[in-house]
């Protein structure tokens, strides 16, 4: 009886931590992302590379291109490396707050990618 409940009310403040730090994180992509599109947010991945495990992604530019010119084969590459490493799959043994970062990040990216691939058709 007894100590069932006080199981019950750990499992519950763990819920509760765990709730809040997932929404911490919305809240920092969210406040991260404004403004950006998805070649602005690729490009701005790198506040986040402890999500990366050392990995450093590649580059959105060819080699002799310009800053300003990005390929869409070459914007699908990096979308997708980045994807691959945001994955929640990739996370389930992590801290709750770097899972709820990658998760938060990885539907931001998807999004973003999203919209951007509707509005360049």
């Amino acid at each position: 009886g007894r100590r069932a409940a006080c199981e019950h009310e750990v499992s519950a403040q763990g819920q509760q931590a765990e709730a809040e730090v997932k929404r911490q994180a919305a809240e920092m992509v969210a406040r991260w992302a404004d403004g950006k599109d998805v070649i602005d947010m690729l490009q701005a991945l790198t506040r986040f590379a402890v999500l990366f495990g050392g990995r450093s992604a590649p580059s959105l530019h060819e080699p002799g291109m310009g800053a300003g010119c990005v390929d869409g084969g070459r914007l699908r590459l990096v979308h997708r490396w980045a994807c691959k490493q945001l994955h929640p799959d990739r996370h389930v043994g992590a801290p709750v707050r770097e899972r709820a970062l990658a998760e938060e990040l990885f539907k931001c990216l998807s999004t973003a990618h999203a919209e951007y691939m509707m509005l360049s058709t």
